[in-house]
């Protein structure tokens, strides 16, 4: 019986913006390595996507927010070379329980995504209005912009009480453009607006916004060149109607620029039609036995068929190099229901089942969280239910080979 497993992405890197110099970082402790500056990179200045991961990093680790207990969380580092997860402070003699701490993070629900950008780390805390009674400030949406080993250097963004940010997001060398959800207005409108916040000096400024009203939703689906993707979600008929058919829902993709400027819709579908998703800077559509990449500019691409490709039934993960990651349900059996999981070669449209993660069973609740430039990363439950981080290099992951290497944990 063919076993699989399941997958929650939390996604790849996302590369760093233009190097900047990066200042010296505080003595490791002694039992562990400390993450190393973060690397300078040279990007091409254009929009990068992110879905909204919990997880980014480089060729030598990764950043994460980890949950220790129900309500705290604690940042750290995995670093590749010395298969080490450490909290992401300097201080070998810190409890990572308070406040001075450079990793302590004070509402879970509220964990911060890390990202390395101009040889800094900028702390995205999207917000968490839900307890923001009970949590005060700590429930807060805000950007704050650290050092390389997490040192607090200046608070970048503060948003409106019962504000947040959704998930996905996009960032350039200057800014980081976000989809800010709040409510407006004598008689409450709830918007979502496409804001802009420079990397330099945090200044906020409005590039376009949607009302969600009249069972009408808008979400950030990618980047095209220098502009955004804007997905626009109808329901038509009553609320009964809605919740018995969501099959009808309309989807729409179209562009919006730095300006404000919107254009025509490039693409439009019934939810039962079609899947579609945006993964690291591409647009890839799911319609019965075919996978497409969109592209706003020109005719789309069918770059692989297979039954495996049935909407709704397919989950997009991540890409790195030539390869898509995703899940598909079709193949799942009422002994073993869980979705199987595939890499896809975009450039020849092979489909192959990545057996190496798969044979850490079902019940290993395998999570997919970033690749290096030789390495790919993730966590795992093992048989007595212990959360293991390990990496797998690139080429056993597509040759079957389950040669997963676990990392020592300084953090519980």
């Amino acid at each position: 019986m063919k076993k699989a497993f399941s997958v929650c992405l939390c996604g790849l890197l996302l590369a760093a913006c233009t190097a900047a110099p990066v200042t010296s970082r505080p003595a490791a402790p002694a039992q562990s390595a400390a993450p190393p500056a973060v690397e300078e990179e040279t990007a091409g200045g254009s929009l990068r996507f992110s879905r909204g991961v919990s997880i980014h990093g480089d060729g030598q680790g990764m950043y994460l927010s980890l949950l220790t207990t129900w309500d705290k969380a604690t940042v750290c580092y995995a670093d590749y070379a010395t298969r080490q997860m450490v909290a992401l402070c300097a201080d070998p003699n810190c409890a990572h329980d308070s406040e001075a701490c450079t990793a302590f993070v004070e509402c879970a629900p509220n964990k911060p995504e890390v990202v390395p950008v101009n040889g800094q780390l900028l702390f995205l805390y999207r917000g968490s209005p839900s307890v923001a009674d009970s949590e005060g400030k700590a429930a807060q949406a805000r950007l704050e912009l650290r050092g390389p080993t997490g040192q607090f250097i200046r608070q970048l963004a503060v948003f409106d009480e019962g504000s947040s940010f959704a998930e996905e997001y996009a960032v350039d060398d200057e800014a980081v453009y976000l989809l800010v959800e709040q409510a407006q207005g004598e008689t409450p409108t709830l918007t979502r607006t496409l804001v802009r916040v420079s990397l330099a000096d945090g200044r906020q400024s409005e590039i376009a916004s949607f009302a969600l009203e009249n069972n009408v939703n808008y979400f950030l689906a990618g980047v095209s060149g220098e502009r955004f993707v804007i997905k626009r979600i109808t329901a038509n008929g009553d609320a009964l109607e809605i919740k018995n058919r969501l099959s009808d829902q309309e989807h729409e993709l179209f562009l919006v620029d730095k300006q404000g400027r919107s254009e025509p819709p490039f693409k439009r579908w019934l939810q039962d039609e079609g899947t579609q998703s945006g993964v690291d800077g591409r647009l890839f559509y799911v319609e019965k036995g075919a996978l497409i990449v969109l592209d706003p500019e020109e005719q789309t691409t069918v770059c692989a068929q297979s039954d495996i490709f049935e909407p709704g039934m397919v989950n997009f993960l991540a890409s790195t190099g030539p390869w898509l990651l995703l899940s598909s349900s079709v193949h799942q059996n009422a002994d073993y229901d869980a979705p199987i999981h595939y890499a896809v070669d975009l450039e020849t449209g092979e489909v192959r089942e990545l057996t190496a993660v798969t044979a850490l069973g079902q019940d290993s609740q395998f999570t997919f969280l970033g690749a290096g430039s030789e390495e790919l990363f993730g966590s795992y439950f093992d048989q007595q239910g212990t959360r293991q981080f390990a990496s797998i290099s690139r080429q056993d992951l597509w040759e079957g080979r389950a040669n997963w290497q676990v990392f020592s944990q300084t953090v519980t």
